[in-house]
């Protein structure tokens, strides 16, 4: 369970601060909710009934700047996610969204970036796709990482690119 504070995401991307537990009176039923304000939207506020929550599927835990890096560097080395036919990358993209799954989705973001970087040009659904994986993400690195929104990928695809040319220069991971 969360402690009143912790930062958690709700739903898929949702940076929230977890506020505890309140007693509130909806369509004339007391019940209790779990009590979530967005971090980027000051004036909401999220209740979920406790009652019949599935707090695992709807909450999670951010990720800690050790994980961001770690995952990271293991992008910086790993092959990347591509199907070379389009309908199954597109259809697989899909199902690894869907997993909620965020060193996947960084993974996923990477392997499209790099195709750009190269000059590769993207199918409509694949920039769909990273565009979507991009706002799962921006967030909560955003918040973590301690950045404007506008300034996670760039950070991330720098960092990259140093594992890579650090790689090169035979400085890092031992294979």
């Amino acid at each position: 369970m969360f402690s009143v504070g912790d930062k958690v995401i709700y739903g898929s991307k949702i940076v929230c601060s977890f506020n505890g537990i309140e007693d509130k009176d909806f369509d004339n039923e007391t019940r209790s909710y779990y009590v979530l304000k967005p971090i980027f939207e000051n004036a909401s506020t999220i209740f979920l009934p406790v009652d019949g929550c599935d707090i695992a599927g709807k909450l999670r835990r951010l990720l800690t700047i050790e994980e961001i890096y770690l995952s990271i560097k293991e992008i910086s080395y790993e092959n990347t996610m591509w199907a070379d036919n389009a309908n199954e990358r597109e259809e697989q993209y899909k199902q690894l969204l869907a997993k909620d799954d965020h060193v996947i989705i960084l993974k996923l973001i990477v392997t499209l970036y790099l195709r750009k970087e190269r000059g590769e040009k993207l199918n409509k659904s694949d920039e769909l796709t990273f565009k979507n994986a991009m706002q799962v993400l921006c967030d909560e690195l955003a918040y973590i990482l301690n950045l404007k929104n506008a300034q996670v990928f760039p950070f991330i695809f720098e960092e990259i690119k140093t594992g890579a040319r650090n790689l090169q220069k035979g400085i890092g991971r031992n294979v």
